[in-house]
């Protein structure tokens, strides 16, 4: 009736529309806002709200105090460095003193070219009721950092690529501390365990080699279960009694999930949970050190470019929008960090 206007509205019509034969009686049906043809076409469509963004990693190396650096112009640069000292000695009377020299070496960088492309057609521009371009933007630049975290723990150091801290495990570099002699108590066929001593001992192990510890960084779900691990109660293994994290702690307390050891945590999911030892396939991993002796170089900022011209960009109407960053992740002291591998995501 509504549709038809008062002058073009035919009774019969309607009541056919509405009848239902039952015995003859007309049945009486309820309006809708869900059915077109009873009052839906008069609910407007849906309004679009704010873009609801990706939840992500979060980025970790920035955060755990790694340190900036520039890339020159030339793409390199190279620090130089003392890598071993004199040596003193006693000396007796009409004795000559012993020769000994400092050794040198150097710390090199140079830029690695990494990107992100995607193709849009112009369509998606012009109609998007959300602004494409920003959404296409922010994400591109969210995808390069945490590329670059993911490099600086896990590069393959190749040409192209920067290399990751768990490939420096050479002499007087990473401490592997799963290789370590006598071993970690949670060393296990099947994924090793970390235990509250470990943190302790960790940090004693840098600072045997005169670096300042500052902190570490886990995944999420190993940092928040060191905070809930408990110690044995009556029988072992029953993980019911006090909290080992900090044991004066009262049931109403909440802690932060940000200390281990009483260095801070940084956390982010951009370290692996897919290691395999033995039957286990989920493993993770941590990390911990002085940080701010991971050097991370950029050469200018992230370049975004955009473009129409191509084999089919043009003729089928697209837009190739590109991000490039040129950097590099070094360590200036390799032996200032150390990694526990293949460890469970629980403590208990």
């Amino acid at each position: 009736m509504w549709s038809a206007g008062v002058a073009g509205f035919d009774p019969e019509e309607a009541l056919w529309l509405a009848r239902r034969l039952q015995g003859g009686t007309i049945q009486k049906t309820a309006m809708s806002y869900l059915q077109d043809t009873i009052g839906g076409t008069l609910v407007a469509p849906p309004v679009q709200g704010e873009l609801i963004e990706l939840v992500r990693p979060r980025e970790c190396l920035m955060q755990a105090g790694a340190t900036s650096v520039p890339i020159p112009a030339n793409g390199r640069i190279t620090w130089p460095r003392q890598t071993g000292p004199t040596t003193f000695y006693w000396v007796g009377e009409n004795t000559a003193v012993t020769e000994s020299n400092p050794t040198t070496g150097q710390v090199s960088m140079q830029a690695r070219k990494g990107g992100v492309l995607t193709r849009v057609p112009n369509e998606l521009f012009k109609f998007a009721g959300v602004a494409a371009d920003g959404l296409i933007r922010t994400d591109m630049a969210k995808s390069i950092a945490l590329g670059i975290d993911y490099a600086g723990l896990y590069g393959s150091g190749s040409a192209s690529q920067p290399k990751g801290l768990t490939l420096y495990t050479g002499s007087n570099e990473v401490i592997d501390y799963a290789a370590l002699t006598p071993a970690p108590k949670g060393i296990a066929t099947n994924g090793n365990t970390l235990r509250p001593e470990d943190a302790h001992r960790m940090i004693g192990l840098v600072e045997d080699r005169n670096f300042e510890f500052k902190g570490w960084i886990m995944r999420p779900t190993l940092a928040n279960n060191i905070q809930g691990y408990r110690a044995d109660a009556a029988t072992p293994a029953d993980a019911a009694g006090g909290f080992v994290q900090s044991m004066m702690r009262a049931i109403s307390d909440k802690m932060s999930g940000e200390n281990w050891g009483g260095y801070k945590v940084t956390k982010s999911a951009i370290v692996k949970n897919t290691n395999s030892k033995g039957s286990a396939s989920n493993l993770t991993e941590a990390f911990g050190g002085q940080w701010d002796h991971l050097l991370v170089g950029t050469y200018g900022a992230v370049e975004i470019a955009s473009s129409v011209h191509g084999d089919s960009t043009f003729p089928q109407d697209q837009t190739l929008i590109r991000a490039l960053v040129f950097t590099d992740i070094v360590p200036r002291y390799e032996g200032a960090f150390i990694w526990y591998k293949a460890l469970l995501n629980s403590m208990n």
